[in-house]
């Protein structure tokens, strides 16, 4: 398993942390952890939706190439 790890120097990592919080919707309340721990959290689904629209992209794209292959050989109007 591949180790990601993000290093935010001490002087910003609140203001780093706290503008992910603000963005993304984190209230105090025992329910959402504390903010690093958020953070994280919107880190991990922002790199999974991603790879999921990437990936869904290119297999869209790969099905729409041999859908327009199949057509060009199988169809044959005279």
């Amino acid at each position: 398993m591949a180790l990601l790890t993000i290093n935010i120097p001490d002087p910003i990592a609140n203001r780093v942390i706290d503008a992910f919080c603000s963005q993304h919707g984190w209230i105090s309340i025992p329910i959402s952890g504390t903010k690093v721990s958020f953070t994280k959290k919107i880190l991990i689904d922002y790199i999974k939706t991603t790879v999921k629209r990437v990936e869904g992209e290119d297999a869209a794209g790969a099905a729409r190439a041999a859908a327009e292959a199949a057509v060009e050989t199988d169809i044959a109007l005279m």
